[in-house]
């Protein structure tokens, strides 16, 4: 939830004095879990001796990935590449809008 949120709709956008510009909950608005796919979780069960009983991150490191492959995934449906979040669809739109102007 918190990855896809970054990716798709959360804006840290930071003005000149350096103040976050959505400062409230009204202006920043994150994922609400109407809003999420189903998500299904598996467990895999390792013996690694360098985490307590094989343990392995399940928290914000795995968020990471979540940029990657949402880009991807838009790159790979539509040849648009994005290298700034959030991929908004206003941000889709003007590349297509762009692309498209260039031809």
């Amino acid at each position: 939830m918190q990855g896809l949120g970054s990716v798709i709709c959360e804006d840290l956008a930071i003005n000149d004095d350096g103040i976050f510009e959505a400062n409230t909950i009204l202006s920043y608005k994150p994922l609400t879990i109407e809003q999420l796919p189903e998500i299904v979780i598996d467990f895999v069960e390792t013996n690694d001796p360098f985490g307590p009983y094989g343990a392995k991150c399940i928290a914000e490191p795995p968020a990471i990935s979540v940029a990657a492959a949402v880009a991807n995934a838009i790159y790979d449906a539509s040849g648009l590449r994005f290298d700034q979040l959030p991929i908004t669809p206003a941000r889709i739109q003007q590349k297509m809008l762009r692309r498209n102007a260039g031809r």
